[in-house]
């Protein structure tokens, strides 16, 4: 039994990153139409820059995440969906399935080739990922745990069911109680439709990239202590999370969240 509880906390730990992952999935694929398998590199890219700031230039955990996570993952995001994404509405099928795998490949290499760059042109000492025996989340560090009758949890785990619910509640929030979210659903249910309304389709689908990313990156962040940081751990998370998406027809966020 005591077996049989422990592995409940581990697989709810990976349920609710599953939940976080699938659910910026559905967000952009409601208002693109792009199944985005970049968003494991992008939530790579996020947890490497909290790395890099927090163990690589001593930044305070509070401050790192603020840059990385509330600033460059919805810029990513932003960015992406202009310079890429968008571009692809018209696109065929193949297209758009291509171009983020291919970023998927990109990404990650960029992040690790602009670190490798930065040492040899600045005589920087930036550490690489597999450099670190333990990865810093926004939990302490070292990690705390406790024992709740026979049941060991840790910081890491409660920052990911903490993180999970905040996520579910504050999408919740933004899609059913606000004009953003009623704006989004439009254009998910009826594009056309909702252009002749006055909604400006593209903003909207590229506020609902910068979300989306914004979920990556938090993901991101909290599953580098739990993973450990590299690209094919986080490829691996993100298709793992897939059925959620699937079992939530790409469209119900609540639903992507129980499937996780």
């Amino acid at each position: 039994m005591v077996e049989f509880w422990n592995l409940v906390v581990g697989g709810a730990v990976a349920g609710g990153l599953y939940a976080i992952l699938a659910s910026g999935i559905v967000l952009t694929h409601q208002t693109s139409g792009i199944f985005n398998f970049a968003h494991g590199a992008i939530a790579f890219a996020t947890a490497f820059l909290f790395f890099q700031l927090n163990t690589g230039l001593g930044w305070p955990v509070w401050l790192s995440a603020i840059v990385a996570i509330v600033v460059f993952a919805p810029l990513l995001g932003w960015g992406l969906d202009r310079a890429v994404f968008r571009r692809l509405a018209s696109a065929p099928a193949t297209v758009k399935l291509v171009v983020p795998i291919a970023l998927l490949v990109a990404i990650p290499a960029l992040c690790l080739y602009a670190v490798d760059r930065i040492n040899a042109w600045f005589d920087a000492e930036l550490p690489r990922q597999d450099q670190i025996l333990a990865i810093r989340g926004l939990g302490p560090m070292p990690k705390r745990t406790w024992r709740v009758g026979d049941v060991l949890i840790d910081s890491n785990q409660i920052a990911v069911f903490v993180a999970a619910l905040v996520a579910a509640v504050a999408l919740w929030l933004v899609l059913r109680h606000t004009r953003l979210g009623l704006r989004m659903r439009a254009v998910v249910d009826r594009r056309d439709l909702a252009q002749t309304r006055g909604i400006d389709a593209d903003r909207t689908s590229g506020v609902s990239w910068m979300i989306g990313s914004l979920l990556a990156g938090v993901a991101g962040v909290l599953l580098a202590p739990l993973f450990t940081l590299n690209p094919p751990t986080f490829t691996t998370v993100v298709l793992i999370s897939t059925p959620a998406v699937v079992l939530a027809r790409f469209r119900s966020l609540p639903i992507a969240f129980v499937g996780g």
